[in-house]
């Protein structure tokens, strides 16, 4: 049995074949309950909430409904098949049937980590299967500091795949101290610009290793602070790109083009 997500079948959009917008989406899946309130889980008179995607299927066993249960067949490939429901038919499907790009268009795509193994079917799974249907589009890959690997690295370099990881000092000590010993040695781009009152702040250095195990694994570094009146926002990244200005501005925001 492979799972997706539940939905009512009775509303419009049901009865329409679209049950992604099935009006009464979230109360099928994001409730911690079912429809009517009752729960799934209990651990002994307590009630315990569950039901995320009418599944919580992170266990041995899971309760789920007809709807969103698929009978396979048992020689069926499960690594193909388990990230069917969530990252092919909505992040796939998102991009092919409702982005529908054109020639010429970008596509910035995050993929959302639970865990190394679900970044391993993401790019070897997903990814191939936009580039077969949308070879024109070029990707920008973005993810958070749990990707920031060497591993994961080589494997979107692999693919030919442009990339834009957020770093920690904490989690990249050997990369951090090589940028501020740059620095020191006035090695580092930095360039500085106003924008309806708000001091943006870029620091770059292009060809640094990623740590200290792997030392050919190189990747660019971007430093960014936003500074408005005695707020102050700081973002670090790696990427492949090799100027500032060629990188979308990615912060708290989500990744926008950088306009002079």
């Amino acid at each position: 049995m492979v799972l997706a997500w539940d939905y009512c079948g009775a509303c419009t959009s049901c009865k329409a074949g679209k049950v992604l917008y099935c009006l009464n989406f979230f109360l099928h899946n994001f409730h911690g309950a079912r429809p009517d309130g009752t729960t799934t889980l209990r651990k002994g008179d307590q009630v315990v909430h569950g039901s995320f995607f009418c599944q919580s299927s992170f266990a041995d066993f899971a309760l789920a409904n007809e709807r969103n249960v698929v009978k396979v067949q048992d020689d069926a490939p499960l690594e193909v098949l388990a990230p069917m429901g969530c990252g092919v038919m909505t992040g796939a499907g998102a991009v092919m049937n409702a982005l529908q790009p054109r020639p010429g268009a970008s596509i910035a795509y995050h993929l959302n980590i639970l865990g190394e193994c679900r970044s391993d079917w993401q790019s070897d799974l997903l990814l191939p299967l936009l580039f077969e249907k949308i070879p024109h589009i070029p990707f920008i890959i973005v993810e958070d500091a749990l990707s920031a690997n060497a591993p994961h690295i080589r494997k979107l370099q692999r693919h030919k795949l442009h990339f834009i990881l957020g770093v920690k000092p904490g989690d990249h000590a050997h990369l951090f101290d090589y940028v501020a010993q740059a620095h020191a040695r006035g090695d580092t781009t930095e360039f500085e610009r106003q924008v309806a009152g708000v001091t943006q702040r870029f620091r770059y250095l292009n060809d640094a290793p990623l740590n200290a195990s792997n030392l050919d694994v190189r990747v660019n570094f971007l430093e960014y602070w936003e500074i408005q009146g005695n707020q102050v926002q700081h973002f670090t990244w790696i990427t492949d790109f090799h100027h500032p200005r060629q990188c979308p501005h990615v912060d708290a925001r989500g990744p926008r083009p950088l306009e002079d």
